[in-house]
């Protein structure tokens, strides 16, 4: 019966799960990156690295819940750009400090 009810809730989060990166891919903007308020871009201007975005997508590929054919392209441009970052010294910009709200980030 516990067994029963455990598939039940992961088909559940399953389904959020494919919900929640289809809907991430799709605000991915033109530059490749995505805002600190997803869903208003425009109170952030400026976008910012983000590791958890492409990595939940290449997880939901690698696990098979998402198609490479559909979701390799925004996990591929999140990588590039996040690369695109790495400063000479081997820091990671465009990144959020934290503690910080996410102010102007400048380009280093």
């Amino acid at each position: 019966m516990k067994k029963k009810s455990w598939i039940n809730h992961r088909y559940r989060f399953e389904s959020l799960f494919k919900a929640f990166v289809g809907r991430l891919a799709k605000l991915q903007d033109k530059g490749v990156y995505w805002h600190a308020s997803l869903l208003d871009p425009d109170s952030y201007p400026n976008s910012k690295t983000s590791s958890a975005g492409f990595y939940a997508i290449w997880w939901g590929i690698n696990n098979g819940l998402l198609t490479e054919k559909e979701y390799k392209i925004y996990a591929t441009k999140g990588w590039e750009a996040m690369v695109k970052e790495v400063h000479q010294n081997g820091m990671l910009g465009r990144v959020q400090p934290v503690g910080a709200d996410p102010q102007k980030l400048p380009k280093i």
